[in-house]
């Protein structure tokens, strides 16, 4: 499972039975395209924000560094770092009932600030880091890497 965002749109249709999907610059792990190189498949949810539904897409996938299609999914004056292919195989929406019951989308219903901001620092323990490290290493990352 890797996280990708960026603006609307930055998810490109081909054609209408493939998409192209852009690398950005992130956490230089490379778990997914370790997969996709080795079972030339690929699973995808697409998450928008206030969108209760969610819209999921399994496909074969390849890996891509064309300059032409580097150029074409360009954000911020940035060429895509790497470029995937998905044939579709199957699309359809799944429904919303965790979404609804988690409240995800209803910021009232979120836990403070304070406590959010002690979860992640909770982290560090996972990762043997002294406390804070892992917000520190994030918080350095965002503003170097985004």
């Amino acid at each position: 499972v890797s996280p990708k965002g960026d603006a609307p749109g930055f998810v490109q249709v081909l054609d209408a039975h493939t998409l192209l999907l852009p690398e950005r610059s992130g956490n230089r792990l490379t778990f997914g395209f370790q997969n996709i190189l080795q079972t030339g498949s690929i699973g995808l949810i697409f998450v928008v924000p206030g969108v209760r539904e969610t819209l999921r897409i399994n496909g074969r996938a390849t890996l891509s560094k064309d300059p032409v299609l580097l150029q074409r999914l360009a954000a911020r004056d940035k060429p895509a770092l790497l470029v995937t292919r998905i044939a579709v195989q199957e699309c359809f929406f799944h429904c919303a009932k965790a979404f609804i019951r988690s409240k995800a989308w209803e910021p009232s219903s979120w836990a403070p600030k304070a406590a959010a901001k002690a979860a992640v620092g909770n982290w560090s323990r996972l990762f043997g880091m002294a406390p804070g490290a892992v917000e520190e290493m994030l918080d350095q990352d965002y503003r170097n890497n985004l």
